[in-house]
Order: structure tokens, then C-alpha cells, then sequence
């Protein structure tokens, strides 16, 4: 069985394998992982991450870095313990089509930003003082997962929009506990 891996994208980034960091991602690699993280409910075109990814490169140079992120990406988060398994399996972190890559959900992982929002999606239309316990303990944990804003020291534009979205999420939570309490 492979070790879970563990994302925190909320303040400093932090990518861990079994409770232990995992170092020697490069910055691209890991602006890679984050997007494809923060947008895990679909696969991307390549062609779409290479221009997001290098915007000013020629697109068969923008094309080459994105399949040296990938290559640096698949290599950094296979498991050690036994040989990387096909794409396709539970275990792999990342599915990879010659067209298409997206973020594989049956894999062990876990996103704070994920937990971070299914609290929210539980709670969104319930007024603060109508919370249940159990729906206030299950925001103020979220609330706790909230350590700066999202990848903070990254200003490009489609963190920018995701910053936002969360902090405007996070405020909302605060509020709906503060009228539970």
C-alpha cells in the first residue's frame, strides 16, 4: 500500500508523503501539482496547461517544460517502495492520457483546500444559528485547516481568483460561527 500523500496549500506550500515532507519539486513542477489540485474535478489539455504554465514561451518550448513538470511530478510523488504503478490504478496520483492529464481521485491523497470546501458545501445555506454541534465543529476544523491565504507569495493570475474565492469563503464561515455561538 502506498503512503497517503498530503497537500496544504493554505499558507506556506507543504506536500508530505507519510507525514514526511518531500522535498525537490521545482517551482513549475509544483505550480503544476497546485493547479491541478485546486482544479481536480476535470482533466486539463496539455496544450491549455503549457500556455497557462509558460505564457511567453513559443507553445513547442511551453509543451517541452510542461512534459519535463510532468515527468519531475510523476517521478517525485510515485511510491518508493515498490515500482510506479500504470496510470490508471487507484495509486497513481496523476491519470496521464497523450492528450489530457488530470488529478486521479481514487488515489491516497489528501487536499486541505478539499476538506477546507466539503465543510463549507455541508454547511453554505444553514444560518449560523440554526448550525447543528456537529455542523459548527465541522467549520471551526475548516476554519483551522485556514493558515494564510492560498499559496500566499504566488501572484499569478488563476491563484489570484482561487485566493480570493477561499478568503470570501473563509470570511463566510467566520460569520456563520459567529452567529452559532
Amino acid at each position: 500500500m502506498t503512503a497517503r500523500l498530503e497537500f496544504r496549500l493554505f499558507g506556506q506550500i507543504s506536500v508530505q508523503r507519510g507525514g514526511q515532507p518531500m522535498p525537490g519539486l521545482s517551482a513549475k513542477a509544483l505550480e503544476l501539482l497546485c493547479y491541478l489540485l485546486l482544479h481536480r474535478e476535470r482533466g486539463h489539455t496539455r496544450e491549455t496547461l503549457a500556455a497557462l504554465l509558460w505564457p511567453e514561451a513559443a507553445e513547442s518550448l511551453a509543451k517541452k517544460y510542461l512534459r519535463q513538470a510532468i515527468w519531475q511530478l510523476h517521478a517525485r510523488l510515485a511510491s518508493r517502495t515498490r515500482p510506479a504503478p500504470a496510470p490508471a490504478e487507484p495509486e497513481a496520483l496523476l491519470i496521464m492520457r497523450p492528450g489530457w492529464i488530470r488529478v486521479n481521485p481514487q488515489a491516497a491523497w489528501w487536499l486541505d483546500v478539499a476538506a477546507f470546501e466539503r465543510a463549507y458545501d455541508i454547511c453554505r445555506d444553514t444560518p449560523g444559528v440554526e448550525l447543528a454541534d456537529a455542523q459548527a465543529q465541522g467549520l471551526e476544523a475548516a476554519v483551522a485547516l485556514y493558515r494564510g491565504d492560498l499559496i500566499e507569495a504566488w501572484y499569478q493570475d488563476w491563484c489570484s481568483y482561487e485566493r480570493d474565492r477561499l478568503q470570501l469563503t473563509y470570511l463566510a464561515m467566520l460569520e456563520q460561527l459567529m452567529g452559532y455561538c
